[in-house]
């Protein structure tokens, strides 16, 4: 994986971690969250770089009640805090 790739995945786990309750990010809502950590400059390319990561399943993508496309992790909160804080080898 990329940098970039990797600071999008820390960052989906960052939020993950903070908004418990939910059942993942929306693009939109990731897109901004990559905007301000400059490690995205557009959706197209945000979605590229999350291709990796869904084809090997670090990242899955469903539908939510509300049919928006959600992107989430289903690591325990320990790994989801390991990969946010980047502290995987």
């Amino acid at each position: 994986m990329t940098k970039n790739q990797r600071e999008i995945i820390k960052i989906i786990a960052k939020y993950l971690l903070d908004h418990p309750l939910e059942k993942g990010i929306t693009i939109k809502d990731l897109y901004e969250l990559c905007v301000d950590a400059t490690v995205a400059t557009s959706q197209k390319g945000l979605k590229d770089s999350l291709n990796e990561a869904k084809d090997h399943k670090v990242v899955h993508e469903k539908t939510d009640d509300q049919g928006h496309q959600m992107l989430t992790m289903t690591y325990p909160v320990v790994l989801l805090e390991k990969i946010a804080n980047d502290e995987l080898n």
